[in-house]
């Protein structure tokens, strides 16, 4: 199997489109002209979860867990680009710290 070669051009396009230039632009001088690491998370049933425990209960644990993601990132220099229900769009200047951050991510309470 060949190396990975990362997203294709036109995907990261796609998937760069809705983030707000100027948050796009707080992680490019972090990168120092070098690499920019990106992190997409998602909660796995997340409704089919929500229909079974109830939109309060679902709402409330859905704060936390984004409050805990968000402390994550604190800890590993992320930055969050975008947030749309239960997924995240954060970028890193420094790939180990992204992958000590999703580590940290799929370890959450």
């Amino acid at each position: 199997m060949p190396p990975d070669q990362g997203v294709p051009l036109d995907k990261l396009q796609e998937l760069l489109s809705g983030v707000d230039p100027e948050q796009l632009g707080q992680i490019l001088p972090l990168a120092g002209g070098g690499v920019v690491t990106m992190m997409f998370t998602d909660i796995v049933d997340s409704t089919r979860v929500k229909a079974e425990v109830g939109d309060r209960t679902y709402y409330d644990a859905l704060g936390r867990h984004h409050d805990l993601v968000r402390r994550c990132l604190a800890q590993h220099n992320g930055r969050e680009l975008k947030t749309i229900g239960d997924s995240f769009f954060i970028a890193f200047a420094d790939p180990g710290a992204a992958v000590q951050c999703a580590t940290a991510v799929i370890r959450l309470p």
